[in-house]
């Protein structure tokens, strides 16, 4: 494992890498992490909130996670985006997060759905609020969460604006809506982190940390807008 820097660069933030030989040490490592951030908060607070990604990529994390010791009926776990309405209810986040997450010991999670359009104060009143963690993934095209590249309610997501939290995107590569929180509420994270795997990815990460590639063309690239954890695996 070697850890990268957390200092700003410009308007932006240098990434703190973590690099792991295989995905199983990955996924324990990101696991060891959250469950320690979120053993901080509950120590003093009486809830806390997990934003967790969908997809492929954190099955293995999810798992890893689930066999962590925590008091979990005071952890609420909600995704950072959904598929609205999909033809097959295991293709949305919530099945996969139930199937692969809510499992073992952290059977007793409080699950929290993202079906709807949210103002802020709606969100703030559904989940203890600022979440702990939110940990993300991103494409080979540069989207993470469900921005996407040219997509302009996406890119309305991606601005520091006032407007709903939780608002409605579209994938080019399909044509179900999605939802997805916007960057300001997930800014209010207390900590970030990015789980992804595979040298294209990384490469893709690197050039836009190293060059003026900006969220507009790569939305993942808000995420350095705020100090970000980075867990890589080949």
């Amino acid at each position: 494992m070697a850890a990268g820097r957390k200092t700003m660069n410009g308007n932006r933030y240098t990434p703190e890498w973590y690099l792991f030989s295989d995905r199983e040490a990955q996924a324990q490592a990101l696991a060891g992490h959250v469950a320690s951030a979120l053993r901080r908060v509950l120590a003093r607070s009486e809830a806390v909130t997990l934003l967790v990604s969908g997809g492929r990529s954190p099955v293995q994390f999810f798992e890893c996670l689930a066999d962590c010791a925590l008091d979990w009926e005071r952890v609420w776990v909600m995704p950072v985006d959904e598929r609205a309405s999909p033809p097959e209810p295991e293709s949305r986040n919530e099945w996969l997060i139930r199937r692969s997450l809510l499992t073992g010991q952290a059977a007793g999670a409080r699950f929290v759905p993202l079906d709807q359009p949210l103002e802020v104060r709606a969100l703030m009143d559904r989940v203890p609020w600022p979440p702990v963690v939110a940990v993300l993934g991103m494409g080979e095209d540069g989207h993470s969460a469900s921005w996407f590249p040219g997509d302009a309610a996406s890119l309305e997501a991606l601005r520091n604006t006032a407007g709903p939290a939780v608002v409605a995107t579209h994938a080019a590569s399909g044509p179900l809506e999605r939802l997805t929180l916007n960057w300001p509420a997930l800014a209010q994270a207390t900590e970030r982190m990015l789980l992804i795997s595979g040298d294209a990815k990384r490469a893709l990460l690197e050039r836009i940390e190293a060059s003026d590639l900006d969220w507009q063309a790569y939305p993942v690239a808000r995420l350095l807008s705020a100090p970000l954890s980075v867990y890589w695996s080949p």
